[in-house]
């Protein structure tokens, strides 16, 4: 029975660290290269911080840094974007 009773103490302080890291965790912003659809897909020139969710439709593609949004930077996918 005490055996028991420390592994359910055990699981108790598991859970409640676990609990306390979940909502301590953060949603992050992401740099992306963007095109407006109205002009459709093809090249993204200006960048963008923000995460998924929102109400404009852009042409995307995920970037590390916004100086990498060039000429050469190619837009395939969309999505909406909230600016950040």
């Amino acid at each position: 029975m005490k055996r028991v009773k420390i592994m359910l103490a055990a699981i108790t302080v598991l859970a409640s660290v676990g609990g306390a890291l979940a909502f301590k965790a953060k949603t992050f912003s992401q740099f992306y290269c963007i095109k407006t659809t109205d002009n459709g897909g093809g090249v993204c020139t200006t960048s963008l911080q923000g995460k998924p969710g929102g109400d404009t439709f852009y042409y995307y593609t995920l970037t590390i840094t916004p100086t990498l949004c060039n000429q050469n930077t190619r837009c395939t996918r969309s999505i909406r974007l909230v600016h950040e």
